[in-house]
């Protein structure tokens, strides 16, 4: 072997330096919390070997009520009791922007209104996607005027 006399002050004669990089990565569409992408030649090396791969594994951070079911996504979706009665139209944000969505009229709880093609893509990088699903969860008001209470007594005997 060899004895080395005067060792480099940066990397003690290792022939290397650990440093941390910055690495800008496109992630692809459709990718699914807990998938990995691999990087090729981009990980941790050792003088004289080919650099090790990179593995990036992704999670998600929920920003709001939103779950995957297969390829659709679920959300959350508080209708007035008035309005599931009557049915109505409402603006819901979606991950493609503002869109209408028409609740039918008697719509129960627990009930889904489905929003096609708005769900999560089929696979990575696909243009095909699932769909959204609203789940209805019907709001009841605790605290009723004297007249509303009236009212609705007025229409239950009706």
């Amino acid at each position: 072997g060899s004895v080395l006399k005067n060792a480099c002050k940066t990397c003690s004669g290792q022939g290397q330096i650990r440093e941390q990089r910055v690495k800008e990565i496109k992630i692809p569409i459709g990718l699914r919390p807990g998938q990995t992408l691999k990087f090729n030649s981009e990980g941790n090396t050792k003088d004289g070997y080919v650099p090790g791969d990179l593995l990036v594994t992704f999670e998600c951070v929920e920003e709001r009520e939103v779950s995957i079911e297969g390829n659709d996504l679920v959300l959350n979706l508080e209708v007035d009791c008035i309005d599931a009665c009557l049915g109505y139209r409402q603006a819901i944000d979606t991950f493609d922007g503002e869109k209408m969505v028409k609740v039918p009229a008697g719509i129960q709880e627990g009930n889904k209104v489905k929003m096609k093609n708005l769900g999560f893509p089929t696979s990575v990088n696909s243009r095909f996607r699932g769909d959204l699903l609203l789940k209805v969860s019907i709001k009841v008001p605790k605290n009723l005027s004297s007249s509303q209470i009236k009212k609705l007594e007025d229409y239950r005997n009706a």
